[in-house]
């Protein structure tokens, strides 16, 4: 099997509530790559998450295959930017503040 690597995406984030979603989108040139977003172990503020990818192995389709991932965790209070980490960089990403369900 083949090992995490950094992968590479574009990222949004927003909070409704005391909920923090997370999405990272991209492509990738082949079908059959699992595509991960890891919350650093280190308790730090903001949050910092990491955007992994596993090659393949074996034969895969040869068509350029676009992937978007989700994660959520949980916040008392208003998160205004996570930081993610993936093969370019560390990017910091604004939170959006999104109405509540309580409040529509």
């Amino acid at each position: 099997m083949n090992q995490k690597e950094l992968c590479q995406g574009t990222y949004s984030a927003q909070q409704t509530d005391n909920a923090v979603t997370i999405t990272a989108e991209g492509t990738h040139p082949t079908t059959g790559y699992k595509v991960e977003l890891d919350h650093d172990p280190i308790l730090s503020f903001p949050p910092q998450w990491t955007l992994y990818h596993i090659a393949p192995v074996g034969v895969t389709g040869q068509i350029v295959t676009h992937f978007s991932v989700t994660t959520q965790f949980h916040a008392e209070g208003t998160v205004k930017e996570v930081i993610i980490a993936d093969k370019t960089g560390r990017h910091a990403v604004q939170v959006v503040q999104k109405a509540g369900a309580a409040a529509a």
